[in-house]
């Protein structure tokens, strides 16, 4: 298991995205057409019980209104980090957008149609 760190987001949507580091009660606003400097480790979420715990990541888009629930799995044969628009913990969630293997940088895009695409950043 590694660590996966987003560095920052780029908000390329129509609205202001807010974003909750729920397990560690922590929230930023991202207007629209900025960026956040922030560096946040994604939470591991492995049961039910770890979901419950609020090991997870929350990225609520205003337009399209939508929230993302994010979080870092491991699965017998590879960790990655997933999400869902449903609000609960779930094993075959789908892998994120764009880069969703465990361990690394990451930077978000927020885009326009309410999708969050993963990409890799320079240590």
């Amino acid at each position: 298991m590694g660590v996966t760190a987003i560095k920052h987001f780029d908000n390329d949507s129509a609205g202001v995205v807010v974003v909750r580091n729920v397990e560690r009660a922590q929230s930023w606003e991202i207007n629209p057409g900025a960026t956040l400097g922030v560096d946040i480790w994604i939470p591991w979420c492995v049961s039910q019980v770890d979901f419950d715990n609020n090991h997870y990541l929350m990225i609520e888009f205003s337009q399209p209104a939508r929230t993302y629930w994010v979080w870092q799995s491991n699965e017998a044969w590879k960790d990655l980090v997933r999400c869902n628009t449903e609000g609960k913990w779930k094993p075959e969630a789908s892998p994120v957008w764009g880069i969703s293997y465990v361990n690394g940088n990451r930077s978000v895009e927020l885009q326009l149609n309410g999708k969050i695409v993963f990409s890799e950043v320079a240590s």
